[in-house]
């Protein structure tokens, strides 16, 4: 198992994960991201974005949520 974090970025902010999640792999990791980034995105009207960071702090991804301002 290995420890993600999954900070997110919405309303001018970037929120912090000091938490983290444990899963068995990458892939397990990335659906969690994307199932965070769908239930920020459903109460939150502006554009979401989640990231996905490993335990040493390597960015392995991020997922966007919510809706997408125009022209971006």
């Amino acid at each position: 198992m290995a420890r993600f974090y999954f900070p997110a970025e919405y309303d001018g902010f970037t929120y912090r994960d000091d938490h983290g999640e444990d899963f068995p792999t990458v892939a397990d990791a990335i659906a969690h991201a994307n199932v965070v980034a769908a239930e920020l995105g459903r109460k939150n009207p502006k554009a979401v974005t989640v990231f996905l960071v490993t335990d040493d702090g390597a960015q392995i991804t991020s997922v966007p949520g919510g809706r997408i301002p125009p022209g971006q």
